[in-house]
């Protein structure tokens, strides 16, 4: 069973950048400071939505709030993805494994591998004695 800590952090809300996003998924921000899914990669990822789905189409008129600390709950595809291991993002904003290039947004402390959707603890941040990239 997945958990989240947030580790004495707060969450921060930010405006979306694109409708439909979900909770549970790694998301970067557009220059004008709106959240969208981080990129494959990890590449800018700032933290998890811990909300629903905002379901609107209005950017100005929703906002999502987004876990930057701590052990967060994470959305994972249909892969194998096992405690322990260095997680980067897809371009869902979901945790994949870590290859050469990724940047490492996580290391997997509770959950396991299996279907699409499932939910995994992830301690935010690049893990102790790994760098930033694989």
């Amino acid at each position: 069973m997945a958990y989240e800590n947030y580790a004495g952090g707060y969450p921060v809300s930010f405006p979306t950048g694109t409708t439909g996003l979900a909770r549970w998924r790694f998301v970067s921000l557009t220059t004008a400071g709106n959240a969208q899914y981080s990129a494959a990669g990890g590449g800018g990822a700032v933290g998890v939505i811990i909300d629903g789905t905002t379901g609107s189409t209005s950017v100005s008129n929703t906002v999502v709030s987004v876990q930057m600390s701590g052990i967060a709950k994470v959305s994972a595809p249909a892969s194998t993805v096992g405690i322990g291991q260095t997680v980067t993002t897809d371009a869902n904003g979901q945790i994949v494994t870590v290859t050469a290039g990724d940047v490492a947004v996580g290391v997997v402390v509770a959950g396991s591998s299996g279907g699409a959707d499932r939910i995994m603890s992830v301690l935010l941040g690049t893990p102790a004695g790994s760098t930033a990239t694989a």
